[in-house]
């Protein structure tokens, strides 16, 4: 499965504790709006949910966590 292989190498990529600090970390201006503009045209009527997450802000996290890790390639829209 695609999905699983992802989730695999992006989660061998980020040390355990590390991704609640990656996600937070204070990206360039330009990064940020990309992916605040994106993240509502993702998925709009996908109801999954995860505790008190809906699939936006797990979605957003993961994408702010690997600009702030690969900021030469910061975000681009489809990854």
């Amino acid at each position: 499965c695609v999905r699983g292989r992802l989730e695999e190498a992006l989660a061998s990529d980020v040390a355990p504790g590390d991704f609640d600090a990656l996600k937070q970390t204070a990206l360039d201006p330009k990064v940020q709006h990309s992916i605040d503009k994106d993240i509502p045209r993702t998925f709009p009527k996908y109801q999954w949910t995860t505790g008190d997450d809906d699939f936006q802000t797990v979605l957003g996290d993961v994408l702010r966590a690997f600009a702030a890790k690969h900021p030469s390639v910061g975000y681009c829209q489809g990854l």
